[in-house]
């Protein structure tokens, strides 16, 4: 699963890199949940 290999990040020693990183990470996860949502079936009865 492609969150699992965003969560193996291995450490970084600069600071600004690893804000960076982190900034990359939680915005791909944000992009991954919209997906996930986006293609589970519509459960509120609308269609």
């Amino acid at each position: 699963m492609l969150r699992s290999t965003l969560l193996e990040r291995v450490e970084v020693e600069e600071p600004e890199l690893a804000a960076v990183l982190a900034e990359i990470d939680l915005r791909a996860a944000v992009e991954l949940a919209k997906l996930e949502r986006e293609m589970q079936p519509d459960r509120s009865g609308r269609g």
